[in-house]
């Protein structure tokens, strides 16, 4: 009998036993007296036992009062339980987990896009993870990640993106080259210097476009040694061990035998896009991207 049971006898019940009159219980409801009359005797034949007294006026009885105090309790475990559900698929709590290309990190908007995330959905768990675009988007295909921002969106049938920042590239150059003070500075100035790059195999689309800017400069650059992070290239280029190009936010890393270029070249830069599933864009993922996107309309230009 018990099954039969429902939400609404509870709802019902402990309307009554709060304001101790039909009257009373059945105008807070909404529902007619006679309605709710009869929600309190199919409960009371579902439970087997009177709850209520009738006469000479509205209270509860023994059993009624035992049946109060669990009702109550679980009236608003069924509520919380509903709220939870709503908020989670809205988006507003659940996990979300980040992967990040730790030099994305750099650009100032990203870092604030997601304290502001925070900050508005605080019963999201946001967890983020320090990954290669390789691996970003191997994580992505299997579902260990839930967004990924990486450098240069790839083509992906299975992964859909959206660019969030434009970034300037600059030249890294140690102190004292012979061409750290040269302007204006175009690419195609570095075609003998020995470069310091990443494998190919990291990030392709992003290795590919550094590629084809120097290409379109007139040279393919002569890699000496290989670096996955660009932390790593720009203190072996504070070593002497070559030039290299990079995202213009790597300036907040200042070395103090370096030398940071403007490539005088309007194509020369790189993009940041937050990426995911395409079969499954949640709504977690849509706060996400709504937030890191603001107000704005087209990607933020990072300098």
């Amino acid at each position: 009998m018990t099954s039969q049971l429902g939400l609404r006898h509870l709802r019902c019940f402990i309307a009554l036993a709060e304001e101790n009159h039909f009257g009373r219980a059945a105008e807070r409801l909404g529902i007619t007296q006679p309605a709710l009359t009869q929600q309190i005797r199919r409960l009371e034949e579902i439970t087997g036992c009177r709850l209520v007294r009738r006469r000479p006026r509205v209270a509860l009885t023994e059993a009624g009062e035992a049946f109060f105090v669990r009702a109550r309790r679980s009236l608003a475990d069924a509520d919380a339980a509903v709220d939870i559900a709503r908020r989670t698929s809205r988006g507003e709590r659940g996990l979300l987990t980040l992967g990040v290309v730790p030099s994305t990190l750099l650009v100032p908007e990203l870092p604030r896009a997601i304290r502001r995330f925070r900050e508005t959905h605080p019963e999201v768990e946001l967890r983020i993870r320090e990954m290669s675009t390789t691996e970003q988007l191997e994580a992505l295909r299997l579902e260990r990640i839930d967004l990924g921002l990486l450098r240069e969106a790839p083509a992906d049938s299975e992964i859909a993106s959206k660019v969030v920042v434009r970034e300037r590239f600059v030249a890294v150059l140690p102190a004292g080259h012979h061409l750290a003070t040269a302007e204006p500075f175009p690419l195609a100035s570095l075609a003998s210097e020995p470069f310091v790059l990443f494998g190919k195999s990291l990030n392709p689309p992003f290795y590919t476009r550094v590629v084809d800017l120097c290409r379109a400069a007139g040279f393919f650059p002569r890699v000496v040694q290989e670096a996955p992070e660009v932390q790593s290239r720009v203190s072996l280029v504070e070593a002497g061990l070559g030039v290299t190009i990079a995202p213009a936010c790597i300036q907040r890393f200042c070395g103090q035998d370096i030398v940071y270029r403007t490539l005088d070249m309007p194509e020369a830069f790189t993009t940041i896009a937050l990426c995911w599933r395409r079969r499954d864009r949640s709504p977690k993922v849509e706060a996400f991207l709504d937030v890191l996107m603001g107000q704005h309309e087209q990607p933020v230009p990072s300098t």
